[in-house]
């Protein structure tokens, strides 16, 4: 599942009057509510104080203070609004959360007074989306103990070259108007690189046939380039004729590295991931468990007729159990002297006591010591001695 204004829609409204997120099934049958109606939805999320729920007053205090801007202004500004439209409390607090995010913006007008604020709102929901979208997440998490995510980077119709930070990112890649060939087209695509950098990392993406020229018949596998995402969603839009077998998207997977987690997420379409390896960035192979594959809230039967399939290959250099890393280190020591005259005596003015060292990134010196090398005389003897 993508992000959209209907998956914001929930995580603003459990924010707001929780201070929580939703888990995973909720989160999935609220955001199915929500497509039906933002307004219905958010007002049905809100008891009216007639059936006993919170006086505008009180209201307006919870929802403030959850989203971080509670003063006094604001607080009689809205408690006004939830006066003048008591049905539609709710939908005001959707609402709220919409201006809360805009206020992010550095041009705009109120951005000295409520940019902060609006920034810690848009990482909260940022990594609201992310937990309560996966569907480990049984169970709800408060708001303040969601890992920190930057604002969501969307990608755009043009080649991208992302490059996230050290915090928990949301990558979101919508359909797109292509404005050269009509209709839309993917935002991901073989032309797109991405690199997550540190943290936990999501690519939501959704997806229809790549094709290359202007006419959209030369069609080709999606095969963008992602280092360092380890969470990757696909939404495979259903398109073509009523033929099942002409819907299927195909995404190469050859060029993605460190994923932990990748699948099909709200398709309708069949949807086809190949090449996929166990790499990680470093190119070190990791057993095929490594990656968990999901397949979540597809399409099926009896909505049209033709459910959605995934389809997951695997490189099959890649289908691998019981691997385990193995280091070595070789150390040359040499007396060049020695070497350049043909002494066979080539230990006698090396330290061969034993080796010190240190490891990369560490200040910790490692020693090996074998005393009775330095009695060996000869090279195989001093190996044969450490």
């Amino acid at each position: 599942m993508a992000a959209s204004k209907f998956t914001q829609a929930v995580t603003t409204i459990h924010a707001a009057l929780y201070g929580t997120q939703p888990a995973h099934p909720v989160f999935v049958t609220e955001t199915n509510a929500a497509a039906m109606g933002v307004q219905a939805y958010a007002n049905s999320k809100v008891m009216s104080v007639a059936d006993g729920g919170l006086s505008n007053s009180a209201l307006a205090t919870t929802v403030l203070t959850n989203m971080g801007i509670n003063n006094t202004a604001l607080n009689d500004a809205l408690v006004s609004y939830f006066a003048t439209a008591p049905a539609d409390r709710g939908f005001v607090i959707v609402q709220l959360g919409q201006i809360l995010t805009a206020l992010a913006d550095p041009t705009h007008p109120q951005f000295a007074t409520y940019g902060a604020a609006a920034e810690v709102w848009n990482s909260t929901q940022a990594a609201a989306y992310i937990y309560s979208s996966n569907p480990l997440n049984v169970v709800p998490a408060p708001s303040e103990e969601l890992p920190d995510v930057t604002s969501s980077t969307a990608f755009t119709a043009k080649s991208d070259n992302i490059v996230g930070t050290g915090l928990n990112e949301l990558f979101s890649a919508p359909l797109s108007q292509n404005e050269f060939a009509g209709g839309v087209s993917n935002t991901l695509s073989s032309a797109d690189k991405l690199n997550g950098g540190a943290g936990t990392d999501t690519l939501a993406a959704e997806v229809v046939p790549e094709f290359f020229g202007a006419t959209g018949n030369n069609q080709i596998d999606v095969q963008p380039r992602t280092t360092s995402v380890e969470v990757i969603k696909f939404e495979a839009r259903e398109f073509g004729s009523n033929d099942i077998s002409t819907k299927t998207v195909s995404i190469d997977a050859k060029w993605m590295s460190a994923v932990e987690m990748i699948g099909s997420s709200y398709s309708d379409a069949n949807l086809v991931i190949e090449n996929l390896t166990t790499l990680t960035d470093a190119g070190v192979a990791r057993n095929t468990e490594a990656i968990t594959i999901t397949m979540d809230h597809t399409d099926e039967f009896n909505s049209d007729g033709d459910a959605s399939d995934l389809t997951v290959y695997f490189d099959e250099d890649y289908l691998l159990a019981g691997q385990t890393a193995q280091s070595q280190a070789f150390y040359f020591l040499l007396d060049e002297a020695a070497e350049l005259a043909g002494n066979s005596n080539r230990l006698a003015r090396i330290d061969v006591d034993g080796i010190r060292f240190t490891l990369a990134g560490s200040t910790t010196v490692q020693e090996l010591q074998a005393p009775a090398a330095q009695l060996a005389g000869t090279h195989a003897g001093f190996v044969a001695a450490l």
